[in-house]
């Protein structure tokens, strides 16, 4: 009896850490098999679970699509299967309520790179590099790129790097915005986790709140952001982890949240 092959996307749970990691090879290339099991691994974050870390295993994030399957009397019926597949993990990851932390080494590429701009705090490796990489074979962005990378560094940036496939630097992509620290190659999986894990300790409605209210900045108007603003605020001081960190700061010690509200 054949042994079965381990999946290339595993998921687990911890300290209240919804963890996915890729690990499906070298550069973790994307195909069919891939994506469901992607879907699979983002499906399973659950009501209870309190930040997301995404990280990849290997010496590097991802080089996106298995390029090597973009072959065949029908390539174009091949790669939208392949981009629908994937996109349904896509919008059930950016449906995520509570904070994703995604780690990146090495190379992030094509939707590769896509994946690492679905997170809301991004941490790289001194040695990490970005490139779109879907210019250079004729093709256009899939996995939300054209959707994030506009919105997190300036248009004529996002079109410098989709129209000329050039490659960001680690220390480009966190002057630019795109990043939200550096750190070492070798403490980036140890810096990820301690940094997912000190999220989920925090008050989970408040971090839903903020996270919500960010994605709310890039739409309407300041007045009916302030109304929101004070809305949340109402709400977090009238829960349960409110009360208690106001309590806390009071009497002097750290407080203990009982991630109520999820």
């Amino acid at each position: 009896m054949s042994t079965p092959s381990p999946s290339p996307v595993r998921f687990d749970r911890t300290d209240g850490v919804a963890e996915i990691v890729l690990a499906g090879g070298r550069g973790n290339p994307i195909d069919l098999s891939w994506a469901d099991a992607f879907e699979a691994a983002v499906a399973s974050i659950a009501s209870e679970d309190r930040c997301v870390l995404l990280r990849a295993h290997g010496p590097d994030f991802c080089f996106g699509g298995d390029v090597g399957t973009f072959v065949g009397d029908d390539p174009g019926a091949l790669i939208r299967s392949l981009a629908d597949r994937l996109h349904v993990s896509i919008r059930l990851l950016d449906a995520v309520e509570v904070p994703v932390v995604t780690a990146v080494q090495g190379w992030a590429t094509a939707a590769g790179m896509s994946l690492a701009l679905t997170s809301d705090i991004l941490l790289v490796g001194e040695g990490a590099r970005f490139k779109t990489a879907y210019n250079a074979l004729g093709l256009t962005a899939d996995g939300g790129m054209t959707w994030y990378l506009p919105r997190r560094v300036p248009a004529t940036v996002a079109a410098d790097l989709l129209l000329t496939d050039r490659v960001l630097t680690a220390d480009e992509a966190l002057h630019l915005g795109l990043a939200a620290r550096v750190v070492p190659d070798d403490a980036l999986a140890d810096e990820a986790r301690a940094l997912a894990i000190g999220i989920a300790g925090r008050s989970r409605p408040a971090a839903v709140a903020v996270k919500r209210l960010l994605r709310q900045a890039t739409d309407g108007d300041l007045s009916s952001h302030l109304d929101a603003e004070t809305d949340a605020i109402a709400a977090a001081a009238a829960g349960p982890d409110g009360r208690e960190g106001v309590a806390a700061f009071l009497e002097r010690r750290a407080p203990r949240f009982g991630h109520a509200g999820a």
